[in-house]
């Protein structure tokens, strides 16, 4: 419980505001993926991005500040999850994150990459931007096959 209250503490005041809005969002997202599916879910999401920061997000070039703020958005939302009611798996911490920075008109990739592990096939999903991984270790391109598309984008036009 004081861990808890120091990481929470020890927060500048913008990524306490984010933590808590993915904190109260995330049963509600983990909700949707298992009623809905991904690609459901991740066209509902794409819907709640006001159209001027969608706009913002495609247009607007990546700089190193945007990269940094949102490396810590990507912070805010592994401790929402950590401490979520529901346990917030890769996927969902993932479409969270994506959907935070799309919010903000952050572009930013959502991948999914698979593997054949001891235990079978895995799969994983993180963001990036730019290339640059966001909510992971950035080795974790090496250690999964990427599928070659931005999921997120890939399920707005399926569903």
């Amino acid at each position: 419980m004081m861990r808890r209250f120091r990481v929470w503490r020890g927060l500048p005041r913008d990524q306490k505001q984010i933590v808590l809005t993915a904190w109260l969002l995330f049963p509600l997202l983990i909700i949707g993926l298992k009623l809905w599916g991904y690609g459901r879910l991740q066209a509902r999401l794409q819907r709640w991005v006001p159209a001027h920061a969608a706009a913002r997000a495609e247009t607007a070039p990546s700089s190193h500040a945007t990269v940094i703020t949102a490396r810590e958005i990507g912070r805010a939302v592994n401790i929402a999850a950590r401490y979520s009611l529901l346990p917030a798996r890769c996927l969902s911490r993932s479409m969270m994150l994506w959907w935070l920075l799309h919010r903000r008109g952050v572009a930013a990739e959502l991948r999914i990459g698979v593997r054949k592990g001891a235990q079978g096939f895995e799969a994983h999903a993180w963001v990036e931007q730019q290339g640059f991984v966001l909510n992971d270790s950035q080795d974790v391109k090496n250690r999964f096959a990427v599928f070659d598309t931005d999921m997120a984008a890939a399920a707005v036009f399926r569903s």
